[in-house]
This record gives structure tokens, C-alpha cells and sequence, in this order.
């Protein structure tokens, strides 16, 4: 089948390959994930759990990183509740979604970025991930549901 694309989006590219849909951050050059970003993220999401000839979500970046994580100016004091509710709600999108999430991660993934990555149910990536090895010991008990702290 031939690749679709299904909405426009300032800060993401979604595309269907079914059985697969693929959802690139492309805030550049290092896409930091701002208020605009997130509300996409949650609609893109919302758009691709709702179909039923998709069974794998893919995440990933364009550009020269994953991501660098969530823009510091939206951590002012007048600003920082809406970011925090935005950005928790796309983390409980992915948690909840029905579809098997991958992370496909290359260069910088900080922060909020690695956060996105750490809740999909498989990250790929080919270089080294600091982030990954601090999180992960000793708590990653891929078993278990435990593993997720509460939002």
C-alpha cells in the first residue's frame, strides 16, 4: 500500500503505511517540543487509535535528534501548569494506546524527549543513551507494570 498522509501539521508529519503509522517530531533543528507540539501530538494520536487498519504507532524524529525535551520557556511560573497538563496528556496517550508503540530515537533525546521515548513500548536506537541507563537501573522490570511512576 502506498503512504498517506492524514492532516497538516506545524510540528509533526504523520504518515499511514498501514499496518503501520508513523508520527515525525519536526520542530527544527532539534525539535523541542512546545505547547503547539503537544496539542498535535495529542490529536495525532487521537487520530491514529482511531483507526482500525493501524496496528503499530511509530515516533520519531526529523532532523538532527529525537528530541530535545520540552522548550524552557514554557517552565515559567505563569506557564508551567498548562505545559505540565499538555505534555501528561500525551504520555497518557501513549500509555494507553492499543497500538504497539516504537520509539525510533537518533541523536540528542532529552528531557521530555526521553520521556516520550521511555513510554513506548520498544525504543530502537544505535547510539549510546545516557538517559536509558540512568532510568532504567534499578528500577526496568519489563514484567511489570510498576515500572511506570504515576503522573
Amino acid at each position: 500500500m502506498a503512504t498517506q498522509a492524514i492532516a497538516t501539521y506545524s510540528r509533526l508529519a504523520v504518515e499511514f503505511h498501514p499496518p503501520a503509522a508513523r508520527i515525525s517530531l519536526s520542530h527544527p533543528p532539534i525539535n523541542v517540543i512546545d505547547l503547539p507540539m503537544m496539542e498535535e501530538l495529542s490529536q495525532a494520536i487521537r487520530d491514529i487509535e482511531s483507526r482500525t487498519d493501524i496496528s503499530v504507532l511509530v515516533l520519531a524524529g526529523q532532523g538532527k535528534a529525537f528530541s530535545v525535551g520540552v522548550d524552557v520557556g514554557a517552565h515559567t511560573a505563569d506557564k508551567v501548569a498548562i505545559m505540565l497538563g499538555k505534555f501528561h496528556g500525551v504520555i497518557r496517550a501513549l500509555i494507553a494506546a492499543k497500538k504497539v508503540t516504537i520509539a525510533v530515537v537518533h541523536g540528542h533525546c532529552l528531557g521530555g524527549g526521553a520521556e516520550l521515548a521511555m513510554v513506548c513500548d520498544l525504543v530502537y536506537t544505535r547510539s549510546s543513551w545516557p538517559a536509558i541507563r540512568r532510568w532504567l537501573r534499578p528500577f526496568w522490570r519489563p514484567w511489570s507494570d510498576r515500572n511506570r511512576l504515576p503522573i
